[in-house]
């Protein structure tokens, strides 16, 4: 928490006040359907503790299978939707000023990505939180909290690129880490994040 605290001070000074608002609006198109997310992550966290307290592996595999199926199916979705609908909103309804239009576009592009692996990572996270396992969900968003704030160093200091788009980038790139960090984890760890087709 702390570490957010001081980050958000730092994300100021390194992209300045018309940048952070641009990536905080376009941005915002995107957490708004994060809401989706936090839902799904409940139900699957419920079915995983049925199968998880029966002692059910198949059952708790198929019920994980199906969950992140079913998160995948909402990300693709949220994905057409603001790749359309939010990029003709951006470019035609936000007052952006029109130099800084292509970076708000790439920013909106990689807030989708972003919440693609943020979908995919909740379903790992929810079985991580119904196995118990909640130091790794600690030492993951510490790693988390650090990384974003070398990220902010990162483009205070690195001055040969758009700072915006960099800052955009960088983020992304540690949602990926994150996710993937959490499917490995998951994998090697919890046989019922072993995916299998189930009909």
């Amino acid at each position: 928490m702390a570490i957010s605290f001081f980050t958000s001070r730092k994300i100021l000074e390194a992209l300045g006040v018309e940048d952070l608002g641009i990536y905080n609006v376009v941005g915002s198109l995107i957490i708004m359907f994060d809401f989706v997310s936090s839902g799904l992550s409940n139900a699957t966290q419920r079915y995983l503790n049925i199968g998880l307290g029966e002692n059910n592996i198949e059952k708790t595999r198929q019920y994980f299978s199906q969950s992140l199926a079913i998160h995948i199916a909402f990300a693709l979705i949220i994905v057409i939707l603001a790749e359309t609908v939010g990029l003709w909103f951006v470019m035609n309804k936000l007052i952006i000023p029109p130099e800084r239009l292509d970076a708000a576009i790439m920013i909106l592009h990689f807030s989708v990505l972003s919440l693609v692996f943020r979908f995919i990572k909740t379903c790992y996270e929810s079985d991580v939180i119904a196995r118990e396992s909640m130091s790794i969900y600690a030492y993951l968003s510490i790693l988390e909290g650090i990384g974003k704030l070398t990220v902010c160093y990162a483009v205070i200091y690195y001055s040969s690129m758009d700072k915006l788009i960099l800052y955009g980038f960088l983020i992304l790139l540690i949602n990926a880490v994150i996710t993937l960090f959490n499917v490995v984890y998951c994998s090697i760890k919890f046989k019922e994040t072993h995916i299998r087709y189930y009909s």
